[in-house]
């Protein structure tokens, strides 16, 4: 049996253009169903598989200006 973990996050600008209202789009960050090392990306109903450690130091590379 494996634990599920989903972390949802608002996305408050696409393409530039600030989202307003109640109604904000979502991504979702997910544990992978059997690799600990992975992280599943879930936007627009499309899944997307990195490393946890590469997207922890993109976060950090990101917020280092």
């Amino acid at each position: 049996m494996s634990l599920k973990v989903e972390n949802v996050l608002k996305v408050y600008e696409t393409d530039g253009e600030e989202h307003k209202g109640i109604n904000y789009p979502t991504i979702s960050v997910k544990n992978h169903w059997a690799i600990t090392e992975r992280v599943v990306l879930v936007i627009e109903n499309k899944k997307y598989t990195v490393l946890a450690r590469d997207l922890q130091k993109a976060i950090t590379n990101a917020t280092n200006t």
